[in-house]
């Protein structure tokens, strides 16, 4: 599925010139994925506490095609393209709001951690809301739209 949500470029995240520092964009994926986790029925702070994990970028691949600048509508794009037994990768693109051609896109991989920093498998609760929210509406409700892509795991097979 994927997720959108909507934001402002506000001046502070601006440059001299008017235009988004490149920083700023990591700031606004991760409002994606957080916004992304809730609308599929996880606190990220509920999760940090309950379950005593953090997901944690572990690497990025981030491009930029066409500059935000200050006051300019936002749209950013969330899905989850891979589930591992430890980590999932998101794709996420920004477009500014009516526009059909990204301004920038990113892979981004997360890792689930402990307390201590070590790896820890995806606990259920999380794996089985992403599932959720991957699976979609019936076939019925489908048609005439774009379907939803299947997470599919480092090995290859289907996850449910």
């Amino acid at each position: 599925m994927n997720h959108r949500t909507v934001l402002r470029v506000r001046y502070g995240e601006t440059d001299k010139a008017g235009v988004a520092w490149h920083g700023s964009y990591v700031a606004w994926y991760e409002v994606g994925r957080c916004e992304f986790l809730r609308d599929s029925g996880i606190s990220y702070a509920a999760f940090e506490s309950e379950q005593k994990l953090f997901l944690t970028v572990v690497g990025m691949d981030l491009r930029f095609m066409k500059p935000a600048r200050s006051d300019d509508v936002l749209v950013v794009e969330t899905a989850v393209t891979v589930l591992d037994r430890a980590s999932a990768r998101f794709s996420q693109r920004i477009f500014h709001q009516g526009a059909t051609e990204p301004a920038s896109s990113a892979v981004v991989r997360v890792a689930c951690v402990d307390l201590n920093g070590r790896v820890a498998a995806l606990p259920p609760v999380l794996r089985a809301a992403l599932a959720r929210v991957l699976q979609g509406p019936s076939a019925t409700e489908t048609q005439g739209k774009s379907q939803r892509a299947p997470v599919v795991a480092a090995d290859g097979q289907s996850v449910p």
